[in-house]
């Protein structure tokens, strides 16, 4: 069970979305902000959206999820968030999640996301890209003005992330090295020479919040 994707745009009420549509039709959450980027008040709404998935995903056992983010000035404490640390670790915690600050400069290394799962999307993307281009190519009489607008964006956004299955979430997870040694996931393998034995001793710590809770992004 995946939490909604979040799409960030510009325009409030886009003109392609028409009169009926929305982006919940395909399990799409739009805000929308002057550039198109994550704001404070965004990540805040996002906050207590996933803090809702948790409550509702966990409600028998009472687990939280963990989140991991970078330092993004936009990442501050939501409303009604306490602060949060775990030796060297940052981050706050809601009533269902704890959102953990990686380290500076590590978020290459060691954020899931960057290990597979948007190339993963992105590539399922790409391949409907290719297939309405041709489509529209071959065309007869051809769609005069012919593009793709963010109702059609969003569409195969939503139909891409779909198709990013549980165990490309997981290799991912399993190539950043941060969950717990008992999902057969080793720190054994980051070299503990200069700055690395730094990340090796971030890693450790990040495996031992992860054990204590649950990640939404490997359901």
């Amino acid at each position: 069970m995946k939490p909604n994707l979040w799409v960030i745009g510009k325009s409030r009420k886009p003109r392609s979305f028409g009169r009926t549509w929305t982006p919940k039709d395909v399990n799409i959450v739009y805000k929308n902000s002057k550039k198109a980027w994550m704001t404070g008040e965004i990540f805040n709404e996002y906050c207590a959206g996933m803090n809702k998935f948790a409550e509702d995903k966990h409600r028998a056992t009472g687990r939280k999820l963990v989140f991991t983010m970078d330092n993004a000035s936009t990442h501050s404490n939501p409303p009604g968030a306490q602060p949060w640390a775990y030796k060297d670790l940052l981050g706050f915690e809601m009533t269902h999640t704890i959102w953990v600050f990686l380290p500076k400069n590590t978020t290459s290394h060691i954020q899931p996301l960057d290990q597979g799962i948007i190339a993963a999307m992105k590539a399922r993307y790409r391949s409907r890209q290719v297939q309405w281009v041709i489509s529209e190519a071959e065309r007869d009489p051809p769609t005069p003005n012919a593009q793709v607008d963010l109702r059609l964006a969003i569409i195969w956004l939503s139909d891409s992330f779909k198709e990013v299955c549980a165990e490309t979430i997981r290799n991912c997870w399993a190539h950043a090295g941060i969950l717990p040694v008992e999902d057969e996931l080793s720190i054994r393998q980051v070299k503990t020479t200069g700055s690395r034995q730094g990340r090796k001793k971030k890693l450790e710590e990040l495996q031992k919040v992860i054990a204590q809770g649950d990640n939404a992004a490997i359901d």
